[in-house]
C-alpha cells in the first residue's frame, strides 16, 4: 500500500509540475506575442482560469493527502495513546471519504450538465466542459485514498502494537534520520570506549 501511495503521488506531482510549466510558457509566450508583434495568443486567460488553475488546485489535494501533509490537530493526537490516536483518525477517515464521495458525486452531476450544454470559457468558443470530469475524478480518488487509509487505521487499531499512523513523510524521515544518527553516535561511543586501555 505504502509503495502504491508513493507511486501515485509521483505521478500526480508530475502532472502537476507539467501543468505548472505548460501554463507558464502558454502566459509567458502570450505576452512575449502580445509585446513584440501586437498578436496575443487567443483565448490564453481563459484557458488559464478554466483549465489550469483548476488542475493545479484539484491534483494538489490528493497529493497532499498520500504524503499526509493536511493539517492534522496534533497537539491532541499527541497526548493520546497510539490506539486512540489510530481510533480518531479512523472516524477522521472515514467522514472524509463520505464527504468526497459527496463531492465527486455532485460533481459528476455538474459535469455532465456542462457536457450537455457544451459549456465555453465566457463569450469566447473555448470548450471547458471537459475540465468539469476533473472534480469527481479527484473526489472520487480521494475517497478511495481515505477508505484505504480508514482500513489501515482499522488494522492498526486492533493490532497488539498500534503506531502512530497520522505523521507526514517529512515528519517520518526526519525521525528515521534522527535514529539513525543517535544510533550512530551511541555505536561511535561504545567502540570508543572498548578501544581506550
Amino acid at each position: 500500500m505504502e509503495q502504491l501511495s508513493k507511486l501515485l503521488g509521483r505521478v500526480l506531482s508530475v502532472i502537476t509540475a507539467l501543468v505548472i510549466v505548460t501554463m507558464m510558457l502558454h502566459v509567458v509566450i502570450n505576452a512575449l506575442l502580445r509585446f513584440f508583434f501586437s498578436t496575443p495568443i487567443y483565448g490564453t486567460n481563459e484557458i488559464a482560469g478554466f483549465w489550469y488553475l483548476p488542475a493545479i488546485a484539484l491534483l494538489g489535494i490528493p497529493v497532499a493527502q498520500l504524503q499526509r501533509e493536511h493539517i492534522v490537530v496534533a497537539l491532541l493526537l499527541d497526548r493520546m495513546s497510539p490506539r486512540a490516536a489510530g481510533w480518531c483518525m479512523l472516524l477522521a477517515n472515514s467522514a472524509t471519504a463520505a464527504v468526497c464521495a459527496g463531492f465527486a458525486w455532485f460533481g459528476l452531476q455538474r459535469a455532465l450538465e456542462q457536457m450537455e450544454l457544451g459549456a465555453t470559457a465566457g463569450v469566447t468558443t473555448i470548450i471547458t466542459w471537459p475540465v468539469f470530469f476533473l472534480l469527481p475524478a479527484v473526489f472520487g480518488l480521494m475517497t478511495l485514498i481515505c477508505v484505504l487509509e480508514a482500513l489501515s487505521c482499522f488494522r492498526s487499531v486492533l493490532s497488539d502494537d498500534p503506531e502512530q499512523i497520522y505523521v507526514s513523510e517529512a515528519d517520518r524521515e526526519i525521525a528515521e534520520a534522527e535514529h539513525a544518527e543517535n544510533t550512530e553516535h551511541t555505536e561511535d561511543a561504545a567502540s570508543s570506549r572498548e578501544v581506550r586501555p
